[in-house]
């Protein structure tokens, strides 16, 4: 008679459970950022320490090559998994601060307290400052990092996008 198989460890668990929540079409992009850093690394490995430098002093097609393959793959999973959690997190923290909203109207309609806000709108004015310099300074990179900043864009998008079962 077979033994009985072996209860899955901690490690497989939690691949397994990470695994059921994802969409056929997540599971697909994520084998594919997977592969391309596997292939990108494998292209700088043998850049690297095979290919002969004295041969040709230009830079060959194929580091090029790996070397985006590499950065779009990694940008893909880092975006991914950071985006896939973040929805999990801006859902709940999205309710909360819904419901805190809601008791302070409650609060300030029903009983007449006035909610002083004016303190709140000049920290909004000097927030809006900075976030336009960033958003600016963020536009600059990106464009300057096409193959890395395409993976994350995609690898966010997939991530942060529900699954449909």
């Amino acid at each position: 008679m077979p033994d009985a198989p072996a209860p899955p460890t901690a490690s497989t668990s939690l691949l397994r459970s990470f695994s059921r929540q994802l969409s056929k079409g997540q599971k697909r992009g994520l084998l594919a950022g997977i592969a391309s850093t596997i292939g990108g690394f494998g292209g700088q490995v043998y850049d690297f320490f095979i290919a002969d430098p004295l041969t040709d002093k230009n830079v060959r097609w194929n580091a090029t090559i790996s070397a985006h393959a590499l950065t779009a793959g990694l940008a893909f999973i880092a975006a991914f998994i950071v985006f896939f959690l973040l929805r999990r997190f801006l859902f709940r923290a999205a309710a909360i601060v819904s419901l805190v909203l809601l008791a302070g109207g409650a609060i300030s309609y029903f009983t007449g307290i006035n909610i002083d806000l004016s303190k709140a709108q000049q920290t909004w004015d000097s927030a809006a400052g900075w976030l336009w310099q960033q958003g600016k300074s963020l536009i600059s990179l990106v464009s300057s990092n096409i193959p890395g900043s395409g993976g994350a864009g995609l690898g966010a998008w997939l991530g942060f996008r529900r699954p449909r079962v």
